[in-house]
């Protein structure tokens, strides 16, 4: 059992630190995983909405606020067998929905899935998901670029919006669930990228991905022209305190 006490230090230690606790962000991102791999099965890697949806809704449970952020996101795309293949993610005429908490953190679980997409599938090795300050910077191999803010989520299809809305409800089954029969040490999601430090730990013990990742930098390979462009922009914006244009908030097409 995961006492009330223990989950009480944990908000403590995240306000008092300005950052969510590690074990808070495994909690959640250990909850949504299980529940969205039954919940949505093979249709899991196309649902961003829903699992940022429902993992907000657990942070707002355990004592932290946070908000659905509409934008583009990159990394490297890396084969299987760990070559460098390019870049992977949304933007441009795409687009990707992640959490932006209280603490200026990008919480992204739905990206761990972005290999099995139907576009990428079997082509690319898993990215980790995120869990990052806005304040730490970006490595040279991720980059979330925030668009504009999302209220709540609608769906278009009837069908659709009443599958999310039960899947919110099995997700907070399913914490409770875990907070009465499961210990501390029970909540596992090893694949979450948190900060610089970890990052640069990963590549040192010889991790797939990261070392593959590190081809990016050591051969100063730049981001897509979308994205540096798109970066430029609103940093432009951002350092005359004037708010960036958004290029998705009049989109007929997407989620609201």
């Amino acid at each position: 059992m995961i006492k009330a006490g223990f989950l009480k230090k944990q908000r403590e230690k995240s306000r008092s630190n300005q950052s969510t606790t590690p074990f808070l962000r495994r909690l959640v991102f250990h909850t949504v995983d299980q529940v969205a791999l039954e919940h949505y099965g093979a249709d899991y890697a196309m649902k961003c909405a829903q699992t940022a949806g429902a993992a907000q809704r657990l942070l707002s449970l355990l004592g932290v606020q946070s908000r659905l952020t509409l934008g583009a996101a990159c990394f490297p795309k890396i084969a299987p067998d760990g070559r460098f293949l390019g870049w992977t993610g949304f933007w441009g005429d795409d687009h990707h929905i992640w959490l932006t908490t209280e603490f200026f953190e990008v919480a992204d679980l739905s990206i761990a899935r972005l290999h099995d997409h139907p576009e990428t599938r079997g082509a690319e090795m898993p990215t980790p998901a995120i869990w990052w300050g806005y304040q730490q910077g970006w490595p040279p191999i991720i980059r979330y670029l925030e668009d504009t803010f999302i209220d709540r989520i609608a769906l278009s299809c009837a069908l659709e919006q009443a599958s999310f809305e039960a899947f919110l409800e099995k997700v907070e089954v399913a914490l409770l669930s875990i907070l009465n029969e499961q210990s501390v040490s029970d909540i596992r999601f090893d694949s979450v990228l948190m900060n610089v430090d970890q990052l640069n730990a990963l590549t040192d013990a010889n991790d797939r991905w990261a070392t593959a990742a590190y081809f990016v930098p050591a051969h100063n390979i730049t981001f897509p022209d979308w994205i540096v462009e798109r970066e430029k922009e609103l940093e432009y914006f951002i350092s005359r305190n004037q708010r960036p244009p958004s290029r998705l908030s009049l989109r007929e097409d997407l989620i609201r």
